[in-house]
């Protein structure tokens, strides 16, 4: 779900910033230039908890949920769990099955599953490579056109640009579609790089 205010918006980076550096103060970063970057980023994180405390949506949290933000937890919830990354993608805009879908293909070549090797491993041609890497590629443009939809939301200038590009705004509204809904567009895809023409 997008953010309702400008306030809810820095909270949501602020947070998701502060939980990067906290994750990267547990880095075994032993290197005089590694140790330094440490004591920096221990400063920053200093700064943007109290940017974070002084923030009014973050300050309308519950207790428990500020705290494990404060401590990194970028996803905690209100009752303090991390929210699903699923979850995430729907409150994103994408459908269930696209957020399962790729949540799953993404945690598969993440971790090095079979298929992911397989997969690999059987692309032996241009082809075969190109097909691979569509369906990577397919779900990073539905997550890009999404991230287009939210800056022209937020940024009014970014919207007058798309309106004035009628293919890119199509672009935009195809991609965002795909993931939306459960059912696909008939789309040319070769169009657009995609495909088995591509």
């Amino acid at each position: 779900m997008s953010p309702v205010s400008g306030a809810e918006a820095d909270a949501r980076y602020l947070a998701w910033w502060l939980g990067g550096l906290i994750d990267r103060q547990g880095f075994p970063l032993h290197s005089p230039a590694g140790k330094k970057l440490l004591e920096q980023e221990a400063t920053e994180i200093e700064v943007l908890r109290r940017r974070l405390e002084a923030n009014p949506a973050f300050s309308a949290l519950p207790e428990l949920q500020r705290g494990k933000i404060l401590h990194g937890r970028w996803r905690a919830g209100r009752k303090g769990r991390d929210t699903p990354w699923r979850d995430l993608a729907t409150k994103a805009g994408f459908n269930e099955d696209s957020a399962n879908g790729l949540y799953h293909f993404l945690c598969g070549y993440a971790h090095s599953s079979w298929i992911s090797v397989l997969q690999v491993r059987q692309a032996k041609t241009v082809k075969d490579q190109r097909r691979l890497m569509a369906g990577a590629l397919s779900y990073l443009a539905a997550v890009i056109a999404h991230m287009v939809r939210a800056v022209c939301q937020i940024f009014a200038k970014a919207q007058e640009y798309l309106a004035k590009d009628v293919r890119a705004q199509e672009l935009v509204d195809k991609w965002a579609c795909v993931a939306s809904t459960s059912e696909r567009p008939e789309v040319d895809w070769s169009r657009f790089g995609f495909g088995d023409d591509a």
